[in-house]
C-alpha cells in the first residue's frame, strides 16, 4: 500500500480478477482483454485518489505509478467479475475502500473464521462496485474535485482552490456544486475527510492525532468534535465498540 514513484507493473494477465482501490496518488493502465500483448492497440486509462479499477479475468495489462504523484493502492484479487474489460468508477461513499483497508490491514491475521470472513466482505465489495456501475454518471466536474480532495486530504483546501480544479468562478461553482449534489462544495470535503477518518478509526491502530492530521483536521479537538456532530460519538468510543 506504501506509496513508490517508480512502481509498475508489465505486461501480465491472470486467471483471477482484481479490483484496484487507489488511496492517495494515481496511476496510469495499458490494457486489452485476453489478447497477446503486440496485437491491435492498447487501451489507456488513469485511475486516481478515490477512484476503482476492475480487471476481469483475462484482461492483460500493465501499470505505473505517476512518478509526480505517487499511489497508493490495495488490491483484491477474486473469482468472476463483472464485465469483459476494465472498468472504473469513484468509490463515492468510501465503502469499497473501507473494505479494502480492513483486508489490507488483517492480511497476516489468523483466527477461526476469518476465512468465511474474509470472503464475505470480497463479496459485499463486488456488489458495491455493480451497485455504484449502476448510477448515474458522476458529473465531470464534480468528479474531479473530489478525487483531488481524496488526493489532498492533508492540505488546507478552501473554496478558491476547488472551484479551481474545476474550472469555474467561486460562485458558478458553488451553485452549480449544490445542484448536482445536494451540498456545497466545503460540506462535501468535511463529509469525505470525515468518512475517511472514520475508515481509519475503524481499520488501522494510528492514533487519533495522527488520523487527525491525516485527514485535514486542525487538531484532534476539532476532530472530535466534527466527529460527534455527524456520528453522534467520539471517535475513541467508536474504536473502542469496534474492538
Amino acid at each position: 500500500m506504501a506509496s513508490n514513484p517508480t512502481w509498475r507493473m508489465d505486461g501480465q494477465k491472470h486467471a483471477f480478477s482484481e479490483m484496484i482501490l487507489v488511496y492517495r496518488g494515481s496511476q496510469s493502465v495499458a490494457f486489452r482483454p485476453g489478447h497477446h500483448p503486440s496485437s491491435g492497440p492498447m487501451g489507456r486509462e488513469t485511475a486516481a485518489s478515490g477512484e476503482v479499477l476492475l480487471y476481469p479475468a483475462g484482461l492483460f495489462h500493465s501499470e505505473a505509478s505517476n512518478p509526480r504523484d505517487p499511489v497508493e493502492t490495495v488490491c483484491v484479487a477474486f473469482r468472476g467479475a463483472p464485465g469483459g474489460t476494465l472498468q472504473k468508477l469513484m468509490d463515492r461513499e468510501g465503502h469499497l475502500r473501507l473494505m479494502g483497508r480492513w483486508l489490507y490491514e488483517t492480511r497476516f491475521q489468523d483466527y477461526p473464521g476469518i476465512g468465511r470472513l474474509r470472503d464475505a466482505y470480497v463479496a459485499a465489495m463486488v456488489q458495491e462496485f455493480r451497485r455504484l456501475a449502476a448510477l448515474p454518471a458522476e458529473d465531470a466536474a464534480v468528479g474531479r474535485v473530489r478525487s483531488h480532495i481524496h488526493g489532498h486530504l492533508p492540505a488546507p483546501l478552501g473554496l478558491s482552490d476547488l472551484a479551481a480544479v474545476a474550472g469555474m468562478s467561486r460562485s458558478h461553482f458553488c451553485r452549480r456544486y449544490h445542484a448536482l449534489t445536494g451540498r456545497t462544495p466545503m460540506e462535501d470535503l468535511w463529509r469525505i475527510r470525515l468518512e475517511e477518518a472514520r475508515a481509519l478509526v475503524l481499520s488501522s491502530r494510528n492514533s487519533l492525532g495522527a488520523i487527525a492530521r491525516e485527514t485535514g483536521f486542525r487538531n484532534p479537538y476539532h476532530f472530535s468534535r466534527k466527529f460527534r456532530q455527524v456520528y453522534g460519538m467520539a471517535p475513541g468510543s467508536l474504536r473502542k465498540g469496534a474492538d
